[in-house]
């Protein structure tokens, strides 16, 4: 068994929910320690209340994984708490394997003296059904793949022997995903391969109208292969009808998959702003992945993993993580990576491989210095560049951008 981070940013903002009239809601893509944080968070439940007080049950595993619906949850539940008056702590992994769970989440919830944890299938928790159902009586914490410090304190406490750029090239082939840091390297690309079919299988299927499977695969591994790019769904339209000239899949059914594959945290889509005009645009999108290994596993061309859009996938789920609401930037005839917002301030973002040619460099920098305002605007290069700053704009590695907390 390996040890395990300590991730003290969700498990500080979930505690700090603790006392709150709100159902807490984990979520996250399979594989990135759903289920390990709320373990921390019963340890400390514990260590402050009776145990008698504190229920927890993980649907997954023996004896609760006999429990399929909501009567014999209800039953269970009734036979543990004896009284509406004193406080209980309900800690619920893997629910979605209990059918029609929400009604008695909700029956507790409005009856009892209860604070309830879940976690469970992403694409289900996150699905429109429920989030009616509990409509401002939750509060989500979304759980990412390990950040480049995280990986780098894992294998520290470890004894994995990597320096920073040995590191990173690990993240750039095998993601980010803490169970995969578990498996030996040669069975990485194997693992992961079979996770991306267990999510599509158990999470996305059960969850949602997928009406061919093939076709749902088809755009799954075109969007994977694509991220970083511009996209509407005319687009992938365009791809599908390229492949099959007979193919009459509807723009309402793309629209359905693609919502498919971000609610089970599989693809981000990240929206595109005028910043000149200071408001979102309709139209085109980008998406990421949110764990490079599944992107790699999907997409299955390890020996080309298109660096170019890998390390901007890497910056975009950094920026996630530390807090910023992301876009992509548009300014008269020119995109700019990322605008990152957070706190009333924002931060301008580039990124490239390297700054190898002058012609490069004025790709990568004009963007920013038509930017009139005083905000951060910042290159982000694979490869470590001289030059650190050009009229206020920083030019930084990707490696010391990742060190940054």
């Amino acid at each position: 068994m390996k040890n395990i981070v300590y991730r003290e940013s969700y498990i500080k903002s979930i505690k700090k929910s603790i006392g709150s009239n709100l159902i807490k809601i984990i979520t996250g893509i399979r594989g990135a320690g759903k289920s390990t944080i709320l373990s921390e968070i019963i340890k400390y439940v514990h260590s402050k209340n009776d145990e008698s007080y504190v229920i927890s049950m993980d649907f997954s595993l023996k004896p609760f994984s006999d429990i399929k619906n909501e009567i014999q949850l209800f039953e269970y539940l009734q036979s543990r708490i004896k009284n509406k008056k004193d406080k209980y702590y309900l800690f619920l992994d893997e629910i979605q394997n209990v059918k029609n769970f929400e009604n008695i989440i909700l029956h507790f919830y409005s009856g009892y003296n209860v604070e309830i944890f879940i976690t469970g299938s992403s694409s289900y928790l996150l699905s429109k059904q429920i989030g009616t159902k509990f409509t401002r009586r939750h509060i989500d914490f979304e759980i990412f793949p390990f950040t480049f410090l995280e990986l780098k304190e894992y294998c520290l406490i470890n004894n994995i022997s990597l320096n920073d750029q040995e590191l990173l090239e690990k993240m750039i082939m095998f993601g980010g995903l803490p169970l995969t840091y578990q498996i030996p390297d040669d069975l990485k690309i194997k693992w992961l391969s079979s996770l991306s079919l267990e999510i599509v299988e158990k999470d996305i299927l059960p969850n949602q109208n997928i009406g061919n499977l093939l076709e749902f695969n088809k755009i799954f591994k075109y969007v994977m292969q694509q991220i970083g790019q511009l996209f509407s769904y005319e687009t992938i339209y365009s791809f599908l009808k390229k492949e099959d000239n007979k193919n009459s899949t509807a723009k309402t059914t793309i629209i359905s998959y693609i919502k498919a594959l971000n609610e089970a945290n599989l693809l981000s889509t990240i929206e595109r702003y005028n910043i000149i005009g200071k408001e979102l645009m309709a139209y085109k999108t980008k998406y990421y992945a949110y764990d490079i290994g599944i992107r790699n596993a999907v997409v299955d061309n390890w020996k080309n993993l298109d660096l170019p859009k890998i390390i901007e996938n890497i910056v975009y789920l950094e920026l996630l993580k530390r807090g910023y609401n992301v876009k992509i930037g548009k300014t008269y005839s020119w995109e700019v990576d990322f605008v990152a917002f957070k706190n009333g301030t924002i931060t301008y973002i580039q990124v490239c491989e390297s700054l190898y040619s002058e012609e490069k460099y004025k790709q990568e920098l004009d963007p920013l210095k038509s930017i009139k305002d005083n905000y951060e605007k910042i290159v982000i290069t694979y490869q470590k560049d001289i030059r650190e700053n050009d009229n206020g704009i920083k030019i930084v590695s990707l490696i010391d951008f990742l060190r940054k907390h």
